[in-house]
């Protein structure tokens, strides 16, 4: 069963659930010690050879920030242009950055966002499997704080989320936003602890979430080619603002990592399956506003996207960070952290606002950094 974390008068994330414990605020032993620094650095860099062999054809440079601007040369984004937005949708002022006078306006604007965190609330036990790094590293209270503090500042209401080891953890990083509530899937489980759920928090004071239209992608696993079906589902649910009445279904997406082997084949048969849920359920129910968020693990202009894309009408707004050379994954410089509007008549694009999208920069205890949009706050159904 899907968690929706529900009470008796509610939907608050402030209160635990009937089977859990209070969460302690207490400081989290991490075992901070120079041990622990060197196992970070085997980490990153077996991350970062995980990663290689990309096909990437942008040339990394210092990424900008969802206020700031990244590569402005305007050849180089009439190139990348060509190559991320077939559809000609990315205005020419991406190229200098985030439009901020249209981000984050009360009652007229909807933020939202993806955002992998990092193996949160692993334990030291799974830093290592069979001998190798994985990837994990402890979090202390200062570490939650700062995840907070980067969704806050992001602005974003409704915000999709990957790489759930624990759920109490991820109560911690919540406790520090007040109003804010969450979803979490019931796949990316292992016997061995190495979990990777995958969720989506909000901000319940702005937008309230349809509980009965949660519901998990569960063929997205593809176990016929992924083996043991521990890949995550996508998780998809309808949200709705409390003030203009913006709705829209967001797809928590966190796909097959990797680029060997047949890596890219699992991904590709993924989003096949997306795809095909997106265009059955605009076709049954008319329901034409989805956003794709989520750790897509490739970049812009791969089979990935493209297939994704095929008979949705879709449109990666994250083409706008992709041509300014912004960087989600900053451990290996590429952007692997997307978020795709439909551009159907009554699609997402239609409430979406060109020139919003953009990646955080700020460092915020993770190896990815937040991706966030903007929509207008209206109804358009």
């Amino acid at each position: 069963m899907i968690n929706t974390n529900q009470s008796n008068d509610g939907y608050l994330i402030s209160r635990p659930l009937a089977n859990q414990k209070q969460v302690h605020t207490g400081a989290v032993s991490s075992g901070q010690s120079s041990s622990l620094s060197e196992t970070k650095n085997q980490n990153m860099k077996a991350m970062e050879s995980f990663y290689r062999g990309d096909n990437s054809q942008f040339t990394p440079v210092e990424s900008g920030n969802r206020t700031g601007a990244g590569n402005t040369d305007p050849r180089v984004f009439d190139e990348r242009k060509k190559l991320v937005d077939p559809l000609g949708l990315v205005p020419d002022e991406a190229k200098t950055g985030v439009n901020t006078s249209k981000t984050n306006i009360d009652g007229k604007t909807v933020e939202v966002g993806t955002f992998n965190m990092e193996w949160l609330g692993c334990d030291e036990a799974r830093m290592f499997f069979k001998g190798k790094p994985t990837g994990a590293q402890p979090r202390t209270e200062q570490d939650y704080q700062k995840m907070a503090d980067a969704i806050k500042q992001s602005g974003a209401e409704v915000m999709a989320v990957q790489e759930i080891s624990d759920e109490k953890a991820l109560q911690k990083v919540l406790g520090n936003l007040p109003g804010y509530d969450y979803i979490l899937g019931t796949t990316g489980k292992r016997d061995d602890g190495k979990n990777q759920m995958v969720g989506i928090i909000y901000n319940g004071d702005k937008v309230e979430c349809d509980k009965s239209s949660v519901t998990e992608i569960m063929e997205a696993q593809v176990p016929h080619l992924a083996g043991d079906g521990h890949l995550r589902a996508p998780l998809a649910a309808k949200f709705k603002s409390k003030e203009g009445g913006f709705d829209f279904t967001i797809v928590s997406m966190h796909l097959k990592a990797g680029q060997k082997g047949n890596c890219r084949q699992i991904r590709d048969a993924q989003v096949s399956v997306i795809n095909k849920w997106a265009q059955d359920r605009m076709a049954s129910d008319g329901d034409k506003d989805i956003v794709f968020a989520g750790d897509f693990n490739d970049t812009l202009n791969s089979s990935t996207t493209k297939k994704l894309g095929e008979g949705t009408d879709l449109h990666m707004v994250t083409s706008e960070s992709a041509i300014r050379d912004e960087w989600s994954h900053p451990v290996t410089h590429r952007l692997i952290d997307h978020i795709g509007v439909t551009t159907a008549n009554g699609g997402s694009l239609e409430e979406y606002i060109p020139g919003t999208t953009g990646v955080v920069k700020e460092k915020v205890s993770s190896d990815h950094r937040p991706v966030v949009s903007s929509f207008k706050d209206v109804d358009n159904d």
